[in-house]
């Protein structure tokens, strides 16, 4: 149920649509090597694996003072080898599986992974280079850094579900190139840097479509904006009794705008008020000449008509310790969480994530992977993630990243559950 103007919205908001999948179900790498694990953090740290001393390449063999002077080297019944090199039970350590890394990634899992990337890179590179990567900060910014971040991509980095991406891989309607999917990760973190407008405004870059081609012909069905092949748009219904996938389009048939806004952006935009979405031409306000001054205060001039300015205000950052607040555009350096204490009274400041059993007010306010949960008598402290079936008030309190809100069985709060699938015809 994502549009691809509302990707990175929804993704923020941990609603029940997936980064890049317009289905009602969950969803949204990399690496990029060919070896096991496609871990992305590997390349970049174990860069001495060649010469491990427990690999068999060992880069000190031949200045080892006692390499020579074995009085055993003669007569060694193998040879001189070490009879135990083949068999070096930490040989292969970097490429076994651990809790947190259950092996080699599929082609889908390092898609995600590079998506999840690019979004961390974004925050610590350009911390106030738009309004998306200050709004992503409020939930990847929990992260120390960007390599904490981009390592819990299994679980969205907390903020966004990325099955729905990995499913149609799996099944076939999306094709992944590892070998350009570190493209993809650069391109999603410029494209966040240099995003215009509010945070609805992104669009997924051409080299995500490349790395991740999709194979849907036309008429065919599609739950993510990557499913159909190139030159052809998924378009969707938003509508409480539509489906929850869309169907592959072209682009270029007249009015095909759906729920996707396909249309010539540069003269018409998608216009859902009628019975059928339709593009129309931009006819917001008089027309005008940009620069000519002819609009009224708080208007701007735009494609020769006259429009209300959304031009975002500037973003300021503040360090450990300083004031800050959303609503003057204020926002904490990624590694901080914007805070309130009893001691401050109203006044938030930016402060470290608490951890485990240290008191908080909300979840944001906790580590990453931590929720802020009340306690009988006591105060609301830092704890962990909620299993299915708990109660819940926001998705970001449970273990499967889902509050599920049935008023007419729960009430007031929701319930911790697994996402909904989309099922396709």
């Amino acid at each position: 149920m994502m549009s691809t103007m509302k990707w990175l919205c929804g993704a923020l908001a941990l609603t029940a649509a997936g980064l890049m999948a317009p289905g009602c179900g969950p969803s949204q790498t990399i690496d990029l090597r060919n070896d096991a694990g496609f871990e992305r953090d590997a390349d970049e740290e174990e860069r001495d694996t060649g010469n491990d001393p427990d690999t068999g390449f060992d880069a000190d063999v031949d200045d080892d003072p006692d390499a020579t002077e074995d009085p055993d080297a003669d007569v060694d019944p193998d040879g001189g080898n070490d009879p135990d090199a083949d068999e070096d039970p930490d040989a292969d350590v970097d490429d076994e599986p651990d809790a947190d890394d259950p092996g080699p990634l599929t082609d889908g899992e390092a898609a995600a992974r590079a998506m999840i990337a690019g979004f961390c890179d974004a925050v610590w590179s350009c911390p106030d280079g738009s309004q998306q990567v200050a709004f992503l900060s409020l939930t990847l910014g929990r992260y120390p850094d960007a390599q904490a971040c981009t390592d819990a991509w299994r679980a969205g980095a907390g903020s966004m579900d990325l099955s729905e991406l990995i499913r149609s891989v799996d099944e076939g309607r999306i094709v992944v190139d590892r070998d350009l999917l570190d493209a993809c990760t650069d391109a999603i973190a410029e494209a966040a840097c240099n995003a215009e407008g509010d945070q609805t405004g992104m669009q997924i870059p051409e080299a995500c479509r490349t790395a991740m081609a999709g194979q849907a012909s036309a008429g065919d069905a599609c739950i993510n904006l990557q499913d159909c092949a190139s030159g052809l748009r998924c378009d969707y219904s938003y509508e409480q009794d539509a489906p929850c996938y869309g169907t592959c389009v072209d682009p270029a048939v007249a009015d095909a705008c759906g729920n996707d806004g396909i249309c010539d952006e540069a003269t018409s935009y998608c216009d859902r008020s009628g019975t059928e979405p339709e593009c129309v031409d931009y006819e917001v306000g008089d027309e005008c000449t940009e620069g000519g001054g002819e609009c009224a205060e708080d208007f701007v001039c735009v494609r020769g008509y006259c429009q209300f300015d959304y031009a975002p205000e500037p973003i300021n950052l503040a360090g450990e310790g300083e004031t800050c607040s959303q609503f003057d555009q204020t926002f904490c350096l990624p590694g901080l969480t914007c805070q309130t204490s009893a001691a401050n009274g109203s006044v938030s400041t930016c402060e470290r994530p608490r951890a485990a059993g240290e008191v908080c007010i909300q979840t944001s306010d906790c580590e990453a992977g931590l929720r802020c949960g009340e306690q009988d008598g006591g105060p609301s402290i830092c704890g962990a993630l909620l299993p299915l079936g708990e109660p819940c008030q926001e998705s970001g309190e449970c273990e499967s990243s889902y509050c599920f809100y049935d008023y007419e069985v729960t009430g007031e709060h929701g319930t911790c559950a697994e996402r909904q699938i989309c099922e396709l015809p």
